[in-house]
């Protein structure tokens, strides 16, 4: 999660607050920062397509909201906690991968079965992607392709500087592949969530 410099400031204290009125509004929501959950709820349509890498609050918040979610988790505890959430849910594909919680590494990019899940999407698919679990580097480059034109890839707890002052080379690929896409980040004073609208 991105820490914001002045953790427990009167400033950083009232901005916690207000994330917190802002949440207990629903009764579950997206860790995401503040400004994003409100661009979403008002961009996304009940005719969109959702895939989340880690499943959380959002799952059951997207799944009243969208026509489809694909969700992917790699914790069994939260899986179990989703499913029970939204056991009623007709419009939900709810995946787990709990043997990949050990990374291999080849070549800079991570490999595992949670990440190559993205391969078995359908391509240009999805209106929107949200990156908030495990590997989020090689998970968004699997899930670009995914995206349709003018869809949105949502990286949470990281502000778009400080993507792109990453340096390994996985990040590096990742940033050249999202030459061209607009960009922005959301910030609610405790939290900053990015987010990359594909051309």
């Amino acid at each position: 999660m991105t820490i914001h410099k002045n953790l427990f400031s009167p400033k950083w204290v009232a901005a916690r607050i207000r994330v917190e009125r802002f949440r207990k509004r629903y009764e579950f929501c997206p860790g995401l920062a503040t400004p994003c959950v409100q661009f979403i709820e008002s961009w996304l349509r009940r005719t969109d397509s959702v895939l989340e890498y880690g499943s959380g609050g959002s799952t059951p918040w997207f799944v009243s909201r969208v026509r489809e979610v694909v969700s992917v988790e790699n914790d069994r505890g939260w899986y179990e906690r989703v499913k029970n959430w939204t056991s009623s849910a007709t419009n939900l594909s709810l995946h787990l991968f709990d043997g990949a919680a050990e990374p291999k590494k080849t070549g800079g990019l991570v490999s595992s079965e949670y990440v190559d899940f993205a391969q078995s999407l359908p391509v240009e698919h999805f209106d929107l992607v949200l990156d908030d679990g495990w590997a989020r580097i090689a998970v968004a480059r699997k899930c670009l392709p995914l995206l349709k034109s003018g869809g949105c890839l949502v990286f949470d707890d990281h502000s778009v500087e400080q993507i792109e002052a990453l340096t390994d080379e996985a990040a590096r690929k990742f940033l050249n592949e999202i030459t061209g896409y607009r960009r922005v980040t959301w910030d609610d004073g405790t939290h900053k969530t990015a987010g990359f609208f594909k051309p």
